[in-house]
């Protein structure tokens, strides 16, 4: 049985926050489509993340939000199932890593 949306979206939250990073649950009531969170991780790097259970499929309208964002420069993600999670969370460990190392040396 895979996992529904909502268990997806805490699993990023809980796994997001072990790591230091902010994320916020976005909502435009004026502009439907946007992603469903904004994740400030440290050092400013800031992504937008849609979250979907594992055989979730993204809206069009959410795919022309996506890819005005990308258009403006904006890291996008869309993370279907916990799996899609994990491996997002494990990215950005080893960003966050790098970065830390490259202010150390």
């Amino acid at each position: 049985m895979t996992a529904r949306e909502s268990a997806v979206e805490r699993l990023l939250k809980t796994e997001t926050e072990k790591l230091g990073g902010l994320i916020y649950k976005w909502s435009s009531p004026a502009q439907r489509g946007v992603p469903d969170r904004i994740i400030v991780w440290p050092g400013a790097y800031v992504h937008f993340v849609e979250v979907k259970a594992e055989f979730g499929q993204v809206s069009p309208m959410q795919r022309r939000i996506r890819d005005q964002l990308k258009a403006q420069g904006c890291a996008v993600h869309v993370l279907y199932g916990e799996s899609a999670v994990m491996l997002y969370i494990e990215s950005a460990r080893e960003t966050l890593k790098a970065k830390l190392a490259r202010q150390v040396a």
